[in-house]
């Protein structure tokens, strides 16, 4: 079975890094107010405040980087940062998950770190790749994405111009990218759901 062209982009690779940090940043703190270790309004105001910024600031060096064409740079900015503060809601609204602490529910409470700890940093991360392809195409930016394994899925999200880049390598494309995500599900689930890694079991 032959490979697809073997394409990274690494300025998505950046924009996830930098998701996956701050949401687990947020995760962090949100578990801590639980236990009354930091104010609760405190946190989600500065998560709030501080993910916004760091989106508007992204955004202003994203567009020097790259050469997008607007009319408008800050207030573009302003409105695309907005989207930014979806890593600390999702933060807070999935921190708010409580499995039954049950031994008996073992499973279930497996399941729910898994998703909170890999799972949604995993979504995140897709939804950020999307936006950034119609951020590029929208802008004009230079050096647009190229389709790569791990994007495949959602190239139908991202426009016209960035599926053209799988060219005659669809299929393979598609292939590859089931068997990674196959893989990806095939093996944190099943572990996840046989073995039991409390230490109270």
């Amino acid at each position: 079975m032959k490979l697809p062209p073997l394409q990274f982009n690494v300025k998505c690779l950046v924009l996830v890094g930098i998701t996956s940090i701050m949401y687990y940043i947020c995760m962090i703190g949100f578990k801590l107010t639980k236990k009354k270790t930091l104010n609760k309004r405190v946190f989600i105001a500065t998560s709030i405040l501080a993910t916004y910024f760091i989106g508007f600031f992204l955004i202003r060096m994203y567009y020097k980087l790259y050469s997008c064409k607007t009319s408008n740079k800050t207030s573009a900015a302003i409105l695309w940062a907005l989207l930014g503060l979806v890593v600390p809601v999702a933060a807070f609204l999935v921190s708010m998950i409580k499995p039954n602490p049950s031994s008996a529910n073992w499973r279930l409470q497996q399941l729910t770190r898994l998703f909170q700890w890999f799972y949604m940093v995993l979504i995140l991360g897709i939804l950020f790749y999307i936006l950034m392809a119609r951020f590029d195409i929208a802008y004009g930016c230079e050096f647009q994405m190229k389709p790569t394994i791990v994007s495949a899925p959602t190239a139908f999200l991202k426009g016209e111009t960035y599926r053209q880049g799988f060219g005659k390598h669809m299929k393979s494309f598609a292939i590859w990218s089931a068997i990674l995500y196959g893989a990806v599900f095939g093996i944190t689930l099943p572990v996840t759901l046989l073995k039991n890694f409390s230490p109270n079991k």
